[in-house]
C-alpha cells in the first residue's frame, strides 16, 4: 500500500531533498503519507545529509513513543521488559520505550515535544494508526527510511561516497555508533566495502565505546557464493585489524572470523557453515598468536 501510494502532498515532497525531509518530520503529515515517503524516498537523502538522518534514527531508538509494543513481542520472550507480567501490568506501569513516569519536554528534530507519560495499545489497523502519537509514527518511518537509504547507498557506484561521510563522522554515543556500523555493513561486497569496515573496526577500537560495542569486523564474513578473491581480501583485513587492535573485543571479533576461514568439514573439501573456502595461508594464525602474546594494560595492570 505505502510503496505505491500517491497523494498531492507526497508527490510534492518527493521532488526535492529539502521538501522530503520536512514532509517526513512534519507532525501534520498523515501516517500513510509519512510511511509512503519513507518507502519511496530512499534515494532522496544526499550524502551531505546522511549524518542528520543517522542522528535522528539513533535518537528515536531510545525515545518513548506513547505506544505499547505489539502483543506478539510479549509471547515467550525471555527479556523482562517484554515478559507476560510486563504486558499484564502495562496500564499501571510503563513498558520500556512506551512511556516514562518523569515529565520531560525535549527538542526532537526541531520540534518541542513532551515525552509521553502514558501509552496506548498497539494499533492494529490503518485507521487507528493515523491517530497514533507523532513519536511512534516517526520511529517507524525513520526505521523504514534508514533501511531504504542503506539499500540505495549499498550500490557500488554510491557506497564510497556514503562510506567517506560515515568514517569522517565521530558519533557521540552508543546508538549513533550502532547506526553508523549498520549503514557501512550493508555494502557492495567489494574491496571498497572491506576497506571501509576495516577502518571502522579500528576507529571503534580506538574509541571509548570499544568495551561495549561488538567489533564491526564481524560484518566481514563470506557467503557461499562470494568469490575467493573477496574472501582473501577479508582475510587480509582481519589480519590488519588484529595487528593494530588494542582492545580485546576488536581482536576477538576478527579472530573468530579467521578461525572460521580455516575450518574444514570432516570431508575436508566442503565449505564451512559460514561459507568460507579453505585458505592455504597460516599468516592469520601467526597474527592471532602475536596479539595474544602482546602485553595489554587492560589485562596486566
Amino acid at each position: 500500500m505505502t510503496t505505491r501510494r500517491k497523494s498531492p502532498a507526497l508527490e510534492t515532497a518527493l521532488r526535492s531533498a529539502s521538501a522530503f525531509w520536512k514532509f517526513v518530520i512534519d507532525p501534520s503529515t498523515s501516517y500513510l503519507d509519512r510511511m509512503a515517503a519513507a518507502y519511496q524516498g530512499g534515494g532522496l537523502i544526499p550524502a551531505s545529509q546522511l549524518v542528520r538522518l543517522w542522528k535522528a534514527s539513533a535518537e528515536f531508538e531510545v525515545l518513548p513513543t506513547g505506544v505499547n509494543p505489539s502483543p506478539c513481542a510479549f509471547i515467550a520472550n525471555a527479556w523482562a521488559a517484554r515478559s507476560l507480567e510486563a504486558w499484564l501490568m502495562r496500564k499501571k506501569r510503563c513498558v520500556y520505550l512506551a512511556c516514562q513516569t518523569k515529565p520531560e519536554t525535549r527538542n526532537v528534530v526541531g520540534y518541542e515535544v513532551r515525552l509521553p507519560e502514558t501509552a496506548i495499545d498497539y494499533p492494529l489497523d490503518v485507521e487507528s494508526r493515523n491517530g497514533t502519537p507523532w513519536l511512534w509514527q516517526m520511529a517507524r518511518a525513520l526505521g523504514t527510511l534508514q533501511a531504504n537509504v542503506q539499500k540505495y547507498y549499498a550500490h557500488p557506484d554510491r557506497y564510497a561516497q556514503m562510506a567517506e561521510v560515515a568514517l569522517r563522522w565521530r558519533p557521540e554515543d552508543f546508538y549513533e555508533r550502532q547506526v553508523r556500523a549498520r549503514a557501512l555493513g550493508q555494502g557492495p561486497r567489494n574491496a571498497t566495502w572491506v576497506r571501509a569496515l576495516m577502518k571502522l573496526a579500528l576507529d571503534d577500537d580506538a574509541s571509548t565505546f570499544a568495551a561495549s560495542l561488538p567489533s564491526p569486523a564481524m560484518f566481514l564474513y563470506a557467503y557461499g557464493n562470494d568469490s575467493l578473491h573477496l574472501q582473501e581480501l577479508m582475510h587480509v583485513a582481519h589480519i590488519a585489524v588484529i595487528q593494530q587492535a588494542s582492545n580485546w573485543r576488536t581482536a576477538a571479533g576478527s579472530a573468530a572470523q579467521l578461525a572460521e576461514m580455516k575450518k574444514r568439514t570432516p570431508g575436508g573439501t566442503n565449505l564451512s557453515w559460514f561459507g568460507w573456502g579453505p585458505l592455504r595461508s597460516a599468516t592469520s594464525i601467526m597474527a592471532i598468536a602475536q596479539w595474544a602474546m602482546k602485553p595489554s594494560p587492560a589485562l596486566y595492570p
